[in-house]
């Protein structure tokens, strides 16, 4: 297995840096810490063909009991004060499409079968970097699911957000901006 990861965290350090020292002026203690809130990590895997972008502080874990362990990356955000868990998470599914074979329809069904308490409160066709996919959106009795279901030449991914339901609203434009950056890769 073949893994690369680029960190953005020079770039996002240097690029500041230079605007400062070519303006003569210093940012406030309040713009380094909101800067500091949105270093991203880039994450790069040659073996599940993907690429995708998530918030530094995110604990990055391979593997899920609800997919393939070979097909699947997780992370999941710092475990807040007075919380036992993560509050939001992320995952992607990437397997080759022979592990669906029905394609989208297919994805979906698993995904469903996997989340049984889940209604879906909106589903519709969305454009990204990579493609086509079709998102579906909806909750449980505690927690709020996002996912993005997209089928390449070769693979088919299953991009994935949870919150609780009272805090999605605040993480959905993390999640919207994740997966904005997601692009499937070409195998060679």
């Amino acid at each position: 297995m073949t893994l690369y990861r680029f960190r953005l965290d020079c770039l996002l350090w240097i690029t500041p840096l230079l605007l400062v020292l070519s303006s003569g002026c210093a940012p406030s203690p309040g713009e380094e810490a909101a800067a500091l809130e949105r270093l991203e990590t880039y994450y790069f895997d040659a073996e599940l063909a993907f690429a995708i972008t998530y918030p530094s502080d995110w604990k990055l874990v391979r593997g899920d009991d609800r997919a393939p362990e070979s097909c699947t990356v997780r992370w999941q955000a710092p475990i807040e004060q007075g919380r036992t868990e993560p509050v939001a998470t992320a995952e992607v599914v990437a397997c080759p499409l022979s592990h669906w074979p029905g394609g989208v329809v297919a994805m979906q069904a698993e995904f469903l079968a996997k989340r049984p308490a889940l209604n879906i409160s909106e589903e519709k066709e969305v454009m990204l970097p990579g493609g086509k996919g079709t998102m579906l959106l909806g909750n449980d009795i505690s927690r709020t699911q996002l996912a993005v279901l997209l089928e390449t030449e070769s693979r088919g991914y299953i991009v994935a957000f949870s919150t609780p339901n009272a805090d999605f609203d605040g993480y959905r434009p993390l999640f919207e901006g994740m997966l904005q950056s997601f692009q499937p890769q070409h195998e060679r």
